[in-house]
């Protein structure tokens, strides 16, 4: 009888070392896995702040850049044209879910979701655009030249269905700190026109995301919100004085009105010329 007591103590006092040892070992883990967390919490935002920086340097200095053009131009390929759609397409990227093969999404999914039908006509007939990378990236220079981005990122962001079933939660769209003040700088596009080439050979090249560089050396002209439509840069005056009356005057509609020229990604009626789905008229028109 002594010996099987001694035998139940001894065995007893190994499970609860056992368990004890287990629980410990458990308890390390989740500390952590919990500070990994915090710190991966912390790393997702230095990104996103990283990436909305890219994006407000890139609007400031096309908007330089289009203060150097003369009254009627509009600001076609150059490298600041580049880097703000590279920002753009970082931005729209971060955080995508992967597909069940655990591969990374691409955007284009997300924008078939929100764009008009003849925008997405057009892009599925460019030579150039032959992934679905590709066709994210033109659809990204053709809504700067229509001056749909904002509107498009608009719907994207007031749909969190759509969202959640694409984007991780960390993601840069689904985090009001990032997503807000994209809105603001998109707007301050609004008073600029585009012309950059759509159909590009560059469309299957991944650009990766850098910090842009200056460009020219004009004084850096901040984003200033509006308190009219919480935009930035809405009005020109707002702009510093010696880019604001270089600019002063020069703003144009996206699309022209009546029988003028040009056109949009969906076409123009009346006098004016072609776009990319195509329209009746006299001139010529771009993408």
């Amino acid at each position: 009888v002594f010996n099987a007591k001694r035998n139940f103590i001894t065995a007893t006092s190994s499970e609860i070392i056992i368990y004890t040892y287990a629980t410990c070992m458990d308890l390390l883990r989740a500390l952590r896995g919990k500070k990994d967390d915090q710190q991966s919490a912390v790393d997702q935002a230095k990104e996103r702040a990283f990436l909305l920086k890219n994006i407000s340097r890139a609007i400031k200095e096309v908007q330089i850049h289009y203060a150097t053009l003369s009254p009627g131009q509009t600001v076609k390929d150059c490298r600041a044209t580049l880097q703000l759609c590279t920002s753009f397409e970082s931005a729209l990227r971060h955080g995508l879910k992967s597909n069940l093969f655990g591969q990374a999404s691409t955007f284009w999914p997300v924008a078939l979701k929100i764009s008009r039908k003849q925008a997405v006509e057009y892009i599925n007939t460019l030579q150039f655009a032959q992934s679905d990378n590709g066709r994210s990236r033109a659809w990204i220079r053709l809504a700067v030249n229509e001056s749909s981005l904002e509107s498009y990122i608009s719907v994207l962001l007031h749909d969190a269905n759509l969202l959640s079933k694409h984007y991780e939660p960390y993601s840069f769209l689904r985090d009001e700190e990032s997503a807000g003040p994209l809105q603001q700088l998109l707007a301050g596009l609004s008073q600029v026109s585009f012309n950059i080439g759509v159909d590009s050979a560059s469309l299957e090249f991944e650009m990766g995301p850098s910090v842009v560089q200056p460009v020219l050396t004009y004084p850096a002209i901040p984003v200033v919100y509006s308190q009219e439509r919480g935009g930035a840069a809405n009005s020109l005056h707002q702009l510093p004085e010696s880019i604001g009356r270089q600019l002063e005057g020069r703003t144009q509609p996206p699309y022209p009105s009546g029988g003028g020229g040009g056109g949009s990604a969906g076409g123009s009626a009346g006098g004016g010329g072609g776009s990319a789905g195509g329209s009746a008229g006299g001139g010529g028109g771009s993408a």
